[in-house]
């Protein structure tokens, strides 16, 4: 079996002089040069930015008989699948219920079959560790 290998070159790293950092840092713009574009920008974009109640007149403005139609079927639509889920969720509760009730009960049923065994099997215990006594 034959295992190829790629070989790479190995550089020599160019050690971080006071020279290069001058260099890189002219080559920077300054921080007054970010703020002035960067504040320019933010404003513009601030004016050309709608307003909410810009955006709820433009909401009003072109909302047709059609569209707010289709709202109301897509909230009631929406509406009927929750109550259908809590219906389900409630439906889903009551058979949990049930079937602890009926484990309860039948738990009940069999500790009251075997209570008269139990209380006899304990008193039978106690005769023995006074006699031990």
């Amino acid at each position: 079996m034959i295992i190829k290998t790629k070989v790479t070159k190995i550089t020599k790293q160019i050690p971080l002089t006071k020279e290069y950092f001058e260099t890189t840092l002219k080559n920077y713009p300054t921080k007054k040069y970010f703020e002035k574009t960067l504040k320019k920008q933010i404003k513009s974009e601030l004016k050309n930015y709608p307003t909410k109640l810009d955006l709820k007149r433009e909401l009003v403005l072109y909302a047709t008989k059609n569209d707010l139609y289709d709202l109301e079927n897509r909230l009631g639509l929406r509406f009927d699948k929750l109550t259908d889920n809590i219906m389900q969720f409630k439906d889903d509760i009551v058979s949990m219920y049930l079937k602890i009730e009926t484990e309860t009960v039948s738990m009940k049923s069999l500790y009251d079959r075997h209570s008269g065994k139990i209380e006899a099997h304990e008193l039978r215990i106690t005769n023995l560790e006074t006699k031990n006594i």
